[in-house]
């Protein structure tokens, strides 16, 4: 998960581009281990942390979809 996907320049939760991850729909389903972790923070690949809960990122993310 990133909150800036440094391929298309977009801000906010989601995973990496498309281009950039060899499975887009694994990267989604795999969300669900951080969203059971119930963290407060996120610590994502690029971008600020996430402070708003883990739960919160991962339905954002989901959201988002792949770019």
């Amino acid at each position: 998960m990133v909150t800036l996907d440094l391929y298309t320049g977009r801000k906010g939760r989601r995973i990496v581009a498309v281009g950039a991850t060899v499975d887009a729909h694994r990267s989604l389903d795999s969300l669900q281990a951080i969203a059971e972790t119930d963290a407060g923070t996120v610590l994502v690949g690029h971008g600020d942390p996430w402070v708003h809960g883990a739960r919160s990122a991962v339905d954002q993310a989901r959201d988002a979809g792949p770019a």
